[in-house]
């Protein structure tokens, strides 16, 4: 596995592989996104703008129970393979210890960060959050809890759901063991394993994921309560990188793995693409 690079270089890709968003539409992302809770466990609200060629993240503002933290990031837009829209973003710094993964749908985009509280740099904490695009509601709609989103939920209804941030501690030896992709079919991560080494944590990917065989990479496990914990593992291969971000609901492990290939020539920026699948552990 390649090793990472120095402290002000640990970001998955640059800002001139950012130029690659040229060849993206990214109407779907651009403006200024609300949490549909407005007790927001992490972001309540954050931009998307593009200054130049890069797309910036800006947290407008945070839950009263985060420390107020002025972020202004470059985040990487992702689409579909053999799409021009993009649909997603992720951010991979592991100077600043905050990862950001995001998918969007019709008109609702799903966040999820990765980070470590300030006050204990031990505590790895998982959110994810569900936001609308502001300008996309009429002054009519002002009330957000009538608001319909995925699964027929209301704003309110999502609220309810809504914990407390607590450690990874021992809860994630549930996660232990082997998944399997619920689409037999697809042709990205079939299976993968999570092993409990004397060291770390460890992803296995099983088979070849986007034509790429990967090996073994540490993983590093957050929580956000009891029923839902998450991880992230990062690989460098030089001609292709995967961070690979996870969460479980349910019974279920939904996996997000972003993808920046160097396919073009010396100068030319990296084809980035997504993919979202969903996992379960054999009976």
């Amino acid at each position: 596995m390649k090793q990472e690079k120095s402290e002000g270089e640990q970001v998955m890709g640059s800002s001139a592989d950012l130029q690659c968003q040229q060849r993206l539409e990214l109407s779907h992302l651009l403006g200024t996104w609300v949490n549909v809770n407005s007790r927001a466990d992490f972001i309540a609200r954050f931009a998307l703008t593009l200054e130049g060629d890069a797309l910036k993240l800006t947290l407008l503002s945070t839950s009263g129970a985060c420390e107020q933290t002025q972020l202004h990031l470059d985040v990487h837009p992702v689409a579909s393979p053999g799409s021009e829209l993009a649909t997603g973003f992720y951010h991979y710094r592991q100077a600043s210890g905050s990862i950001f993964a995001a998918n969007e749908k019709n008109g609702v985009l799903v966040l999820q960060s990765y980070r470590q509280q300030v006050e204990n740099q031990k505590d790895n904490l998982l959110t994810r959050e569900f936001y609308y695009r502001e300008a996309s509601l009429e002054p009519v709609d002002k009330n957000a809890q009538n608001l319909q989103f995925p699964g027929g939920k209301t704003e309110a209804a999502i609220r309810e759901q809504a914990g407390e941030n607590i450690q990874a501690k021992e809860n994630f030896q549930a996660l232990a063991g082997n998944w399997h992709n619920t689409y037999r079919q697809s042709r990205w991560m079939k299976a993968f394993a999570i092993e409990k080494t004397p060291s770390a944590w460890e992803l296995e990917v099983f088979g070849d994921c986007n034509g790429v065989t990967w090996p073994k990479m540490t993983l590093t496990p957050y929580s956000f309560d009891v029923q839902e914990m998450g991880f992230v593992a990062y690989c460098d291969l030089g001609s292709v990188s995967g961070l690979f971000c996870a969460y479980s609901n349910k019974g279920l492990i939904v996996v997000s793995v972003f993808f920046a290939a160097d396919k073009g020539g010396p100068g030319q920026p990296a084809v980035k693409t997504f993919c979202r699948e969903f996992y379960a552990k054999p009976g």
